[in-house]
């Protein structure tokens, strides 16, 4: 927000208003000199005390002198050694430069002699190449006993018939959970390196690296490149068209078909497909993947029938006609399926829908500013419930505490929308995007580190960022009187108390600083990259993307993110190291105690069924609370600071609630005292009702379900506008009016829904740091306001918004 706020003096005690950290050096002043006939408390030296003994003095200078000369003498000695030995070395280096200038004449005259003569020497001992016969009998070399080759020869000697890479891979695979929920499976990469190697291994028939493998992309890929490399695939083309020309042409049953399509298969291809379908169906029925049947159908139909093409058509057309098989199947199949699902929501109001590309032509061009504007125009003009479709992949968008409290208490809705999953690049799988179990377990380890003890030994590092803040911007408005913007100050304070509190790393050095200011640099670029991402259908698709200038940016600055947060923890570590504060074991009574215990500390004590968080399980959840916890955070602060400016009345009764609580005196705050300014949280309340930090929540419906009587299939993502709610007349009487009272007095349950005000969401998957965050807007706005009064430039001034993740004041 270009909220610039200006400077004033207030008549209970000087007060003036600031913004951003001043980059200016400090002055360095010249000690003034004395005046004459200052005291002196030196003494002056009697010169009477003092005997010189002048022949003493002759003999030592004439030893030093004859040890001087003998010094002199030796290094001329060397210096003369050195000189002979040089001269050697380079008489040496001559007469090797001619023998090579000689050698180099012969060699090309020899060269073209043999040229000319229509043959090179070469002037090596040649020795035969042993045959690849001889060295398989030597055991020098093996054929590859799995990979590029032959079913047959490389299954199972016992039963069941089928290739042993199968059997390993799956039962690697299925024996680990984290495995089977990992997102992607099967259809993100695994590492080139990491498999080639697995493959000599396997060629070797040996398995102990398949088995300790820690990711399951590479096991994936294994079985992967085994089903595309057989020479001969589990279903032939010609197997194909003996029995399923009547299925394609709807004259016989389906079922029956395929299955003497498979009873005529011997029995390793029987018993290979069994094993796979199998796994594929418990792969495909697990959420946390985020990989359904129809897409893993689609992946291995190509393998499962790989190369068939090479027996029925000439190679040059191969290639061609497989991708414009594959092409057109899956066109075909997904405008049926789409079709059906256009269908089931025509009757939804929302923009005009143009064919295939849906309501794409709407956000052509549009950067965040303009997308925001957008989509408030959209609620107001379709009204609680309405659909947007990009390329059949629809979102309905509810502003209705119905529609909330629906979503946010469903089991159904408990999964991120898939726009997270761009996010999820970036700070990883941490709680606010993880689903199902990992989310559960996650969250159980890290409630603790908000519990209200904790919080009370937070206050103390509030207290003291937020005066050392204020402290910064009242040297910055001795020196101008010009006025700030006040949203980058605020970003770099709470990112110092997130890492203060939650990660215990202070960042007050002048090294962390510059870091510091370089992370929310970071964050902003990146927060833009993914909203563009967003609502861009080109850049939308990961394939594309990928295509860009930008992609390689976004994983350069993701790459910087990471540096900082691993940085952080490593810092953590050393400190737990050097107190030897850290117990293997949870004691409530040494955690609420004394002792001030970071969120990382939990983070790096936890246990989950035994087992410690892995070090990117810890970094996914640093990454996640260090980029909410003060992005969300500055830019509440910043709208707080605009809407007291902008109505001095209430930053007057503010101000005297604080005096007459605490006092106009900066002094340490408790969370008791932070309780008694109760007018305070009225305002922070109508200031987050009017600018709610994150205005959207987008979920996905994991099944079919229904909402407010609307039938919704699995898949169907929904967003609850939140933004659009807390400006509602409906809801909030004269909403557009900023007043504080609105929230005096207790609400009538049976009248007032609670999932009308939802700043931090609500629900199982709530903002697990919302009191964090509430004590820390209090300790700030007390210092603020004890030392400024805040004005705005302009009176009249109203911030152009936009919504990068986060709700923020345009630039």
């Amino acid at each position: 927000m270009d909220s610039y706020l200006g400077l004033a003096q207030s008549k209970v005690k000087p007060r003036s208003v600031v913004d951003a950290f001043s980059n200016r050096t400090a002055t360095i002043k010249k000690r003034p000199p004395r005046p004459t006939g200052y005291p002196t408390t030196s003494r002056p030296i009697s010169t009477s005390s003092i005997v010189i003994d002048g022949a003493a003095q002759f003999r030592y200078l004439q030893e030093e002198h004859r040890s001087l000369l003998e010094r002199y003498k030796k290094l001329e000695d060397s210096y003369s050694a050195l000189q002979n030995e040089y001269a050697k070395v380079k008489s040496d280096n001559e007469r090797l430069q001619g023998a090579y200038e000689e050698l180099q004449e012969s060699y090309n005259t020899a060269t073209a002699k043999n040229f000319n003569a229509g043959k090179l020497l070469v002037y090596l001992k040649l020795k035969r190449r042993t045959d690849k016969e001889t060295l398989e009998k030597r055991n020098i070399i093996k054929n590859e006993a799995c990979f590029n080759t032959y079913l047959q020869d490389v299954v199972l000697l016992d039963h069941p018939r089928i290739p042993r890479v199968v059997h390993e891979c799956i039962a690697v695979l299925e024996a680990n959970d984290k495995f089977m929920r990992s997102p992607g499976l099967y259809r993100v990469s695994g590492d080139h390196n990491a498999i080639q190697n697995l493959r000599y291994d396997i060629n070797a028939n040996n398995y102990k690296r398949l088995r300790k493998q820690k990711s399951p992309h590479e096991v994936c890929g294994i079985l992967k490149l085994f089903l595309r490399e057989l020479k001969d695939p589990l279903i032939s083309l010609e197997t194909c068209a003996k029995h399923l020309p009547d299925v394609i042409q709807m004259k016989t049953n389906t079922r029956l078909k395929i299955k003497q399509l498979i009873s005529s298969l011997d029995e390793v291809r029987q018993n290979t497909l069994k094993v796979l379908i199998k796994h594929l169906r418990s792969v495909a029925v697990i959420e946390e993947n985020e990989v359904d049947s129809f897409s893993l159908g689609l992946l291995f139909s190509s393998l499962i029938f790989n190369e068939t093409l090479a027996d029925v058509c000439p190679v040059k057309f191969q290639k061609m006609l497989y991708w414009v098989a594959v092409v057109l199947g899956v066109i075909v199949a997904a405008l049926a399926a789409l079709d059906w699902k256009y269908k089931s929501y025509q009757h939804l109001p929302g923009p005009r829908r143009w064919p295939f590309i849906g309501n794409v032509v709407s956000f052509l061009g549009a950067g965040p500013v303009e997308i925001f504007d957008q989509l408030i125009a959209f609620a107001s003009t379709y009204g609680k419930v309405y659909k947007l479709d990009f390329f059949y992949d629809y979102t309905i968008i509810y502003s209705s505490p119905e529609a909330a409290e629906g979503i946010l208490t469903s089991p159904a809705f408990t999964a991120k929308s898939q726009d997270y999953d761009k996010v999820s690049e970036w700070i990883g799988n941490g709680l606010l995007i993880s689903r199902g179990q990992k989310w559960f377990t996650h969250r159980k380890v890290i409630t603790p580190g908000f519990h209200f003890k904790i919080l009370e030994n937070f206050v103390p590092i509030f207290n003291r960022q937020a005066e050392a803040f204020c402290t910064k911007l009242e040297a910055l408005t001795e020196r101008s009187t010009e006025a700030v913007n006040i949203f980058p100050a605020l970003k770099l304070l709470t990112l110092g108390i997130i890492c203060e509190t939650a990660m215990g790393v202070g960042m007050d050095g002048e090294k962390q600083s510059t870091q510091q200011a370089y992370y929310t640099q970071i964050v902003e670029e990146l927060s833009s990259i993914l909203y563009w991402r967003m609502f861009n259908v080109f850049v939308n698709i990961d394939a594309l993307f990928r295509l860009t200038r930008t992609s390689r940016r976004f994983d350069e600055l993701v790459q910087k993110s990471w540096n900082f947060t691993l940085g952080m923890i490593d810092r953590r570590r050393k400190i737990i190291n050097e107190q030897e504060t850290l117990s293997g074991e949870w004691n409530e009574e040494e955690t609420f105690g004394k002792r001030k215990r970071a969120l990382l500390d939990t983070l790096l004590e936890a246990r989950i069924d035994g087992n410690p968080l892995t070090d990117e399980e810890i970094r996914e959840e640093v990454d996640t609370f260090t980029f909410a916890g003060h992005d969300t955070t500055a830019s509440a602060m910043t709208f707080i600071l605009y809407n007291v400016a902008k109505h001095p009345p209430i930053q007057e009764r503010v101000y005297q609630e604080i005096v007459n609580e605490i006092g106009a005196d900066f002094c340490d705050l408790s969370l008791s005292t932070l309780n008694n300014l109760h007018y305070m949280e009225l305002v922070i309340k109508e200031s987050l009702r009017l600018f709610p930090p994150v205005p959207v929540i987008a979920r996905i419906a994991t099944e079919d379900t229904e909402l407010l009587g609307e039938r919704l299939t699995r898949g169907t993502s929904v967003a609850i506008d939140i933004y659009t709610m807390h400006h509602s007349d409906d809801y909030f009487p004269d909403a557009e009016r900023f007043n504080p009272d609105r929230f005096k007095g207790a609400r009538d349950a049976q009248t007032f829904n609670p999932y009308t005000y939802i700043p931090f969401s609500a629900g199982s998957r709530n903002c697990i740091g919302q009191k964090f965050a509430q004590y820390e807007l209090k300790s700030t706005l007390v210092k603020l306001l004890q030392r400024f009064q805040i004005r705005l430039v302009d009176a009249n001034y109203v911030p152009t918004l936009k919504a990068e993740i986060v709700l923020k004041p345009a630039a």
